[in-house]
């Protein structure tokens, strides 16, 4: 590497995104999906799922998703069955 791309590397954290070449947007874009990826594998990795899994706020809010789940399985049922119009035919 060259001095001008270590001093452009160094500061590409503060310039904006405006501010840098394509290829430095490129590079930062790349940088931040990875550190994005690993923050969330960290914390998948980390998550004591047990923990939450019996909390009371988050068992009702599984079961309100398994009721929509339900409800929208029964709502193409019927539309598959020609019960009712389609929500995209409904002006």
């Amino acid at each position: 590497e060259t001095r001008d791309e270590l001093t452009d590397e160094s500061c590409e954290g503060s310039k904006p995104l405006w501010a840098l070449t394509e290829s430095q947007a490129q590079k930062k874009d790349e940088t931040d999906e990875k550190n994005e990826l690993n923050d969330l594998l960290s914390f998948a990795e980390n998550l004591d799922f047990d923990r939450y899994v019996n909390d009371l706020e988050v068992k009702g809010l599984v079961e309100r998703v398994k009721g929509k789940i339900e409800e929208m399985e029964k709502a193409q049922s019927r539309e598959e069955k020609g019960d009712i119009l389609p929500v995209s035919s409904v002006p």
